[in-house]
């Protein structure tokens, strides 16, 4: 459990020392990015959920050139889309999955 707890640190502060600025677009299909001024596109990425502590969530976006992109989601930026965001960024993950991580989209 301390383990768990030492890594989950390491890993926020990893995240939050690499992570970029940015807007995540969902197309029903594949994510992409944007700067925060809405150009720079970068499309055809694969969002993974790392960490989901209901209103904040560390996401990695892996695109497809190879670039990889750590967020820390937080529904305060725009907490009136932040249960759609939820939802699509669990829309892959099968069920069991969705229980064993103890997601509530």
């Amino acid at each position: 459990m301390i383990l768990a707890a030492v890594a989950g640190v390491v890993l926020a502060w990893d995240a939050r020392r690499t992570a970029g600025r940015g807007v995540l677009h969902w197309t029903g299909g594949e994510w992409s990015m944007t700067d925060l001024r809405g150009l720079n596109p970068q499309a055809g990425g694969a969002l993974a959920v790392l960490m989901d502590l209901g209103t904040l969530m560390l996401v990695r976006c892996v695109m497809t050139d190879g670039r990889t992109h750590w967020m820390w989601l937080d529904r305060d930026a725009d907490p009136l889309r932040w249960r759609a965001l939820r939802r699509a960024a669990f829309d892959g993950v099968p069920a069991e999955g969705r229980r064993s991580q103890g997601a509530s989209a």
